[in-house]
């Protein structure tokens, strides 16, 4: 396990019913504190291990663990982890505070306690002045910061968040994206965020974790990835690429010769540059 890693997936496994393949002996270490993004096409396996994080899915096979401890047999409400789903699960016949605060209450905490932490929760995503709402009176942002405060009250260890940003508009999209890495930055807390969405993915992430057919194709900063990308599934997927179809001929010291058709190029493999060859 990694020095700072937090969450490690260790050999995990999920096989589905009927013999569906949701994780293929995914190896993934998560460090504390890092906003980490799994990003692939619908059925990559992501959301699968989200919810094996969580414990909603129990592995087929593999362990996974928290802080070097083995979590794989514990309850979603035994984990130090909280989740902030798609379509955000608030209580409609609860007001603001009464769904922020709902964790709370199954704690053995005083009721100034509850409240005090609700209302902290509230004012970092900024709805202090929304605590006896009623959901149906919010818009879809503010629903979504509801969602986030109630997860967040708690103080997980690790907060998941499965395409929390989906149900938004495009420009309240790009706000609360903002939002995200700024409440993560502050609270120090590791996020674990699913997306298909590569420029969301690319505008927040600490590190991408690329997903295909239940395998992590590549783990990496956003850079990296769209510079260096070490696949060509991942080459495809992230940003728009030209890909060249090309024939190692040999060669040179420490530079790799090609053509592609009757184009020579040199691949240069600390750089990871591929000039064409009169311009080398």
């Amino acid at each position: 396990m990694a020095p700072d890693a937090l969450v490690r997936l260790e050999n995990v496994s999920k096989v589905f019913p009927g013999g569906v393949v949701g994780l293929d002996a995914v190896d993934l270490d998560i460090a504390a504190g890092e906003f980490l993004t799994l990003l692939g096409p619908s059925g990559c396996g992501k959301t699968t291990s989200l919810r094996v994080i969580a414990g909603f899915e129990s592995p087929t096979s593999g362990n996974v663990l928290l802080e070097g401890g083995d979590i794989t047999g514990l309850r979603p409400f035994d984990r130090p982890v909280n989740t902030v789903f798609q379509d955000y699960a608030l209580f409609p016949h609860m007001d603001v505070a009464a769904n922020v605060g709902f964790g709370l209450s199954l704690r053995k905490l005083s009721g100034t306690e509850q409240a005090k932490r609700v209302g902290q929760a509230l004012d970092m995503v900024g709805l202090a002045d929304k605590l006896r709402a009623r959901i149906s009176e919010l818009s879809g942002g503010q629903r979504q910061r509801v969602a986030l405060a109630r997860a967040i009250v708690c103080e997980p260890r690790v907060l998941l968040l499965d395409e929390p940003l989906s149900a938004l508009d495009a420009h309240l999209r790009e706000q609360m994206q903002v939002e995200l890495k700024r409440l993560q930055s502050r609270l120090g807390t590791t996020f674990v965020m699913v997306t298909h969405d590569q420029t969301e993915a690319l505008s927040i992430s600490d590190r991408i974790v690329v997903m295909n057919k239940g395998r992590i194709e590549q783990i990496a900063p956003p850079a990296t990835l769209y510079d260096r990308p070490a696949t060509r599934f991942v080459a495809s997927f992230i940003g728009t690429m030209n890909l060249l179809q090309s024939r190692f001929v040999g060669r040179d010291g420490e530079r790799l010769r090609f053509t592609a058709g009757e184009l020579p190029l040199v691949a240069i493999p600390e750089t990871g540059e591929i000039p064409a060859v009169g311009d080398a």
